[in-house]
């Protein structure tokens, strides 16, 4: 290693950090506005909470996550600016598909619960507000792809194009 010494000391170090970057080749940045479809349906749902998509997993949910998946997109369709969705959905399951859901969508979604007085008595009512990011990036929420067919697709293993038709 000693040997070393007088040549490791006598390298300039503009050189050394020249040399150096010759070898790392630069990665292009990504051209984020050509992905396609399904590339944009699978980033959207590696944002879902793990707990969450294993419930969307459920093949027999499917119905469910069609149900909500209807309610969000013509709410998205149709909102205006700080207008928001609230859905009143009492089991937790169901509430867990349908933030996995607003998760999907690129929507910020909280559920809150309190007693109410109704005609039975007092009861607690949960009830999930929904409503649009205010990032720039929230502006585009409906993916290429909707959940529904995209979840079908992961169980049959059809590409996107293919199930389509």
């Amino acid at each position: 290693m000693a040997a070393w010494e007088p040549f490791r000391n006598n390298v300039d170090m503009d050189k050394e950090e020249h040399m150096l970057k010759s070898f790392v080749k630069e990665r292009p940045k990504k051209d984020e506005s050509n992905i396609t479809g399904s590339m944009a349906a699978m980033k959207a749902w590696h944002t879902v909470d793990r707990r969450a998509r294993e419930a969307l997993r459920r093949n027999s949910h499917l119905p469910l996550v069609e149900a909500f998946e209807e309610r969000i997109l013509g709410y998205v369709k149709s909102a205006e600016a700080g207008q928001v969705l609230t859905l009143e959905v009492q089991d937790p399951f169901h509430r867990l598909v349908l933030h996995g859901i607003c998760e999907f969508y690129g929507l910020a979604s909280n559920t809150v619960s309190k007693w109410e007085d109704t005609a039975g008595g007092f009861s607690l009512v949960s009830r999930t507000h929904i409503q649009k990011k205010k990032h720039p990036k929230s502006s585009d929420c409906v993916q290429p792809v909707r959940l529904v067919d995209f979840l079908s697709t992961m169980k049959n293993g059809v590409p996107n194009s293919e199930a389509a038709a």
